[in-house]
């Protein structure tokens, strides 16, 4: 038998190469008998499918633990954030700044508001020293309030991912607002809240705004007249962080007055059950021209009427009815016409007297029958010798109004005449006068006889 070198296996004598490995067999004389032991083979046992699955897994697993805490470490870096607002805030793109930040449960906030109140702060200061606040969170500092004469920004850290990482925090400030209502049942709106007084003078928490611009209005009911006004109000940071508003209520008195103070007050076409003479003074009130007023009498006949409808736009309302104004209208007109008839009267005695027809030229309207007339009767005293007038009286008896702006008077006009023809005669002489109103005074159109009595005197 040979046995082979290379792999212990044995072959047939006459075999030259082993039927094992291939290796050329040795001579037999040259070889012991005794067999070599078999050489270890050099193959490993393959690995497992499941296994190699397994360390796949494990390594991808690691992996994406490694990347899930790049990215969150990035995610939570408070540079990072501060950052990301510097952009929001140069793109003006207030609704992402505002997101940026976080607000106390209640407070009243808005974009707007927001950046308008970091813009007045300035941006660039405020973006450092939130950097300063995240470089002290970054070295387990105590972060700091950032002030604005009262606080205004807090900073913070707040546990994330179960503890394992930190999330900075920049809590805006509020200012809690407060507003002292004037009257007992004012209902007062304040960026979006509403409060309501039990008192009058009560002082009101609103609630927790952050600074900015924000509209109010309020309505005030039970009173006579409907109360109501509207305004914009600016909130600050203040110290303390809490701020008391006084907006311009314009509450005030108002006092109506009328023709008829018996008259009923209507307000808003309602009936306030009131006469005139029983709000001569009313208060509160506030001046609303929205508003409108006008009362209802009565005229000396029983016939219902109305004034005319006035806005409250005045502390001072005075309620005037029509056909009371036409009538103390009229009565100033008519006294104007008496004065004015008195007033001619008064030259027609110096027209008589220098016989001087100027005197009286200018109370005639130019043209007419009676500017001829009495022009003439002047004219003709200057032949007539020795005589006089001694004018006594102008009695009105009466007074119409026409159309157009034109009067009738009748008068009584009484003088005594003396001439060295005749005894004296005692005239009493009934006249028409037509006079109309003219853009500069009155003017008499005609004067005629209605009767002429002479008695010897």
């Amino acid at each position: 038998m040979k046995f082979c070198t290379n792999c212990g296996s044995s072959n047939s004598p006459d075999t030259e190469f082993c039927s094992n490995c291939g290796e050329q067999l040795q001579n037999s004389n040259t070889l012991k008998q005794q067999p070599r032991p078999a050489k270890k083979s050099s193959f490993k046992k393959p690995m497992k499918r499941s296994v190699k699955i397994l360390l796949i897994l494990l390594f991808t697993l690691v992996v994406a633990l490694v990347a899930t805490h790049l990215i969150l470490q990035s995610i939570y870096d408070p540079i990072r954030k501060i950052n990301a607002m510097n952009d929001a805030y140069h793109k003006q793109d207030k609704k992402a700044f505002f997101d940026h930040f976080t607000y106390n449960d209640g407070t009243v906030a808005s974009p707007e508001n927001l950046y308008t109140a970091v813009s007045d702060y300035g941006w660039n200061d405020l973006r450092d020293e939130l950097i300063f606040e995240a470089e002290r969170m970054k070295s387990n500092k105590p972060m700091n309030v950032i002030y604005d004469s009262g606080e205004f920004i807090l900073a913070s850290k707040q546990p994330a991912k179960f503890g394992l990482y930190q999330n900075i925090q920049f809590t805006v400030v509020p200012t809690t607002v407060s507003v002292e209502l004037p009257l007992k049942d004012t209902t007062f709106t304040f960026g979006g809240q509403e409060v309501h007084s039990n008192e009058d003078e009560e002082l009101v928490i609103v609630g927790n705004f952050i600074p900015g611009q924000y509209d109010w209005e309020f309505l005030i009911d039970g009173g006579l007249i409907p109360m109501n006004g509207k305004g914009k109000q600016i909130i600050e940071t203040t110290e303390g962080n809490e701020q008391t508003i006084s907006p311009k209520w314009g509450i005030t008195t108002v006092y109506i007055d009328s023709d008829l103070e018996d008259a009923t007050v209507y307000i808003n076409g309602k009936n306030t059950g009131k006469k005139v003479n029983e709000l001569s003074e009313v208060y509160p009130a506030k001046i609303n021209k929205q508003i409108n007023m006008y009362a209802v009498g009565e005229t000396d006949d029983g016939k219902e009427v109305q004034s005319k409808t006035v806005a409250l736009n005045d502390t001072s309302i005075y309620l005037p009815f029509e056909h009371i104004q036409e009538a103390e209208m009229l009565e100033e007109v008519l006294e104007e016409v008496e004065e004015f008839y008195q007033n001619f009267r008064e030259a027609y005695v110096d027209a008589v007297y220098y016989t001087d027809y100027d005197y009286i030229e200018r109370f005639f309207r130019k043209g007419t029958h009676s500017h001829g007339s009495f022009g003439n009767f002047i004219s003709e005293l200057n032949t007539k010798p020795g005589y006089s007038y001694n004018f006594l009286t102008n009695e009105i008896i009466s007074m119409t109004p026409l159309e157009n702006h034109t009067f009738e008077l009748i008068v009584l006009e009484r003088f005594t005449y003396y001439s060295n023809a005749e005894s004296p005669l005692l005239y009493e002489r009934t006249k028409k006068y037509i006079i109309s109103q003219t853009d500069d005074w009155y003017t008499i159109d005609s004067v005629s006889d209605l009767d002429t009595k002479r008695l010897k005197y």
